[in-house]
C-alpha cells in the first residue's frame, strides 16, 4: 500500500502546500507517476506559471517516455513482424 504525496514550493524554495492521496496496493512507479500528476494539477489549479522538477522526477519521466515509445513501436510494427514471419 502506498500514497502519492509531494510538496510544492514557491520561487524562493519555501513550502507552498503539500498533498497526499492514498492509492491502496500499487507499485512504486505508479505512486510516483500519480504524485507527478497530482502535483501538476495542484500547480495548474493555483495558476503557477513555471514548473521546475527535481532530478528524480526528470529521470522517472524520461524512463516513462522511453517505455511509452517502446510500446508504441511494438504496437505499430508487431503486425508487420508477424506477417513477415509467416511469409517465409
Amino acid at each position: 500500500m502506498g500514497p502519492a504525496d509531494g510538496l510544492v514550493r514557491d520561487t524562493d524554495g519555501r513550502w507552498f502546500l503539500g498533498f497526499s492521496k492514498f492509492l491502496g496496493i500499487t507499485s512504486p512507479l505508479c505512486a510516483e507517476l500519480w504524485a507527478i500528476y497530482i502535483g501538476l494539477r495542484v500547480m495548474c489549479d493555483n495558476d503557477f506559471e513555471y514548473v521546475m522538477f527535481n532530478q528524480t522526477v526528470l529521470r522517472l519521466l524520461s524512463c516513462f517516455w522511453i517505455l511509452i515509445g517502446v510500446v508504441v513501436v511494438y504496437l505499430l510494427y508487431e503486425p508487420l513482424i508477424f506477417i513477415e514471419r509467416n511469409v517465409g
